[in-house]
């Protein structure tokens, strides 16, 4: 198979044996993490005669299939039959007890580039753990699916959580090693980090790259066009009534509701000339309620303008006019503290509620990458 970009556990693989000598080994991965030649990085590392002393599962746990939120525990993995740690259950971050069960952990999961796609919090909270200890971590660098345009607001501190655990935009559009390195300077911490980089090095060859296989990193990243959609869909998590497709192979590609006219969100859509999308009608058969739900479809047709954070706000603006403010924010399963957790701030929301246009808004959000593109600059490892 020709094209086929080459993850950092390629260039680790050859050189592990030699490199792990009388190291004690965890892995921090789950399935969907597979070499050029489709196989799971667990059994790839055996296979280079890597002995694995303890597995370690973030949010959706090793196998990757859990569904978001719920808590993973601890214990024996009932694939590998060797210990598992969650950081997704009762704790977030390793304990000193995890931690005396290695010396080197290699880090190798499929992430997104995302703030709320809790792989980076997870990141960030091993990462402080392990400052300043005699440990050693390994970053077997993979691509993104958005890795050349930063995009969304800042975090503010008063909004950090879990789902916003570091000052970067929305969408920073950084592979695991770049924000690795990123983490490392911005919190001064004291790591041996090493990164197994990425072929080609060129970012504009990952877009649509060519994989052995995609395999869903997460229950609702289903495809590779679910991952670059991802921060334009991702606010239906606080307005439960506005079902994406989640699980489907069109999961946050497409958005709708009982009460969406897909005629009257498209006019409003297009007359805005979005960057690098357009939107078409789609229905979606929703098989909990087993209704079909009138539905748009988002079409990516520029990827080098795409801006999936900024898209959001054209697309909330929108239906907004069509539910009204105070419908929308305001009915009784609407979450909009959870909103303001997503997108890092709650400036967004009251924009929006103010009836400010999405223009902008996108405007003031261009202001917020600005101020993170110079220390972003500094960590990038590819052209």
């Amino acid at each position: 198979m020709k094209n086929i970009v080459k993850a950092g556990i390629d260039f680790l693989l050859p050189k592990a044996s030699t490199l792990l000598k009388n190291r004690r080994v965890a892995l921090l991965s789950n399935q969907a993490s597979i070499t050029s030649e489709g196989m799971p990085t667990f059994l790839a590392l055996q296979k280079a005669g890597i002995k694995i002393n303890v597995l370690f599962g973030p949010e959706h746990g090793f196998s990757g299939v859990i569904p978001p939120g719920k808590k993973i525990a601890s214990g024996l993995d009932p694939l590998f039959k060797i210990p598992f740690f969650s950081l997704y259950g009762k704790t977030l971050s390793p304990t000193s007890e995890m931690l005396s069960t290695f010396d080197t952990l290699i880090w190798d999961l499929q992430d997104i580039g995302a703030r709320p796609y809790t792989f980076v919090t997870t990141l960030r909270y091993f990462m402080e753990s392990v400052s300043g200890k005699d440990k050693e971590l390994i970053i077997a660098d993979r691509i993104i699916p958005l890795p050349h345009k930063p995009d969304g607001p800042l975090l503010q501190p008063s909004f950090q959580s879990f789902v916003s655990s570091i000052p970067v935009p929305m969408m920073y559009a950084m592979t695991p090693g770049e924000i690795a390195l990123w983490l490392k300077n911005n919190f001064k911490l004291d790591i041996n980090l090493s990164i197994y980089k990425i072929f080609p090095p060129l970012r504009s060859k990952w877009i649509f790259p060519c994989f052995p296989s995609w395999i869903p990193p997460s229950p609702g990243i289903t495809t590779w066009e679910s991952a670059i959609c991802y921060t334009a869909t991702v606010f239906s998590e606080s307005f439960p009534d506005i079902n994406i497709a989640r699980g489907t192979p069109m999961s946050f590609r497409v958005f709708g509701a009982e009460w969406v006219k897909p005629t009257e969100v498209l006019n409003l859509l297009n007359e805005n000339k979005v960057d690098g999308v357009c939107f078409y009608p789609y229905l979606y058969f929703h098989n909990t309620i087993k209704k079909t739900i009138p539905s748009i479809r988002i079409h990516i047709n520029n990827i080098n303008s795409f801006k999936p954070v900024s898209t959001s706000i054209y697309i909330l603006s929108a239906l907004q006019k069509i539910r009204g403010t105070k419908k929308l924010w305001e009915q009784s399963n609407a979450r909009p503290h959870f909103f303001d957790t997503l997108y890092g701030t709650d400036s967004i929301r009251k924009y929006l509620q103010e009836g400010k246009s999405p223009t902008f808004i996108c405007n003031i959000i261009k202001n917020d990458i600005n101020k993170f593109l110079i220390s972003r600059e500094k960590c990038l490892l590819y052209e």
